[in-house]
Formats: C-alpha cells, structure tokens, sequence
C-alpha cells in the first residue's frame, strides 16, 4: 500500500533516523521533516545542507560551504566530511586534521587541551 504527498518544496535529502523506523526529510529551504505515519515539520537548518545524518536524538548536518551543524549549532566551519559512529562524531578537516567527539562531550571540536581528540592527517605518498 502506497500513497503520494505533494511538497512545496524539491527534497535535498532522505536519510533514516538512528535507531527508529523514522525518515528525516530535507527540502531545498533547509527545513527538515519528519516521517514515519505521517509527515510532521522538525526544525528549520540554518542553511541547506549536502550532508544529513542521525545520531541518537541529533541531527549533524554538513553544508556546502563545510560548516557543520549539530541539530541547529555550528559545532565547526571547515568540516569536509564525518562519520557518525553509535557513540561518536568523527571528522575531518580542510587543514587535515582528524577530529573525534561526542554527545557526551557535547560536540565540541577544540584543539590543545579540548575536549576532543584531534590529530593531523599524513597526506600524500
């Protein structure tokens, strides 16, 4: 059984809610929906996003420019891409850097003496 809902808007993204039978929706405006009996409006990004994924109850996000968000806040503006593990956010960096956090340590991303790990990446052969 199937049905069709017209948007307003074209979808930019389509990824499934960790842990739930849920979608998560994005539309071209930044808007993200929610989806699993029926579609119910979640939050507004601060900008279209490439990237959306689920982790836990948060929303990471990733823009077109490299600003990262989780759920509405940017957490970092140089992120070229991540990976979201059940209990952390891996990214890496436009200057080569590994990051590692976690909800737990509230998705900070800082360098020396931060709560995070953080790692320069060897380039190159």
């Amino acid at each position: 059984v199937g049905w069709t809902m017209p948007l307003d808007e074209p979808v930019l993204t389509l990824t499934q809610k960790t842990g739930t039978s849920s979608a998560l929706i994005q539309l071209s405006s930044g808007t993200i929906l929610e989806f699993q009996d029926s579609l119910s409006p979640s939050f507004t990004l601060p900008e279209p996003c490439v990237s959306v994924r689920s982790m836990g109850q948060h929303t990471i996000t990733r823009a077109h420019n490299n600003r990262l968000y989780v759920d509405r806040e940017l957490i970092a503006d140089n992120i070229t891409s991540f990976y979201c593990l059940p209990h952390f956010l891996v990214m890496t960096s436009s200057s080569h850097e590994l990051y590692v956090t976690s909800a737990e340590l509230g998705f900070k991303v800082e360098k020396d003496g931060g709560t995070n790990t953080a790692r320069r990446l060897e380039r190159g052969a």
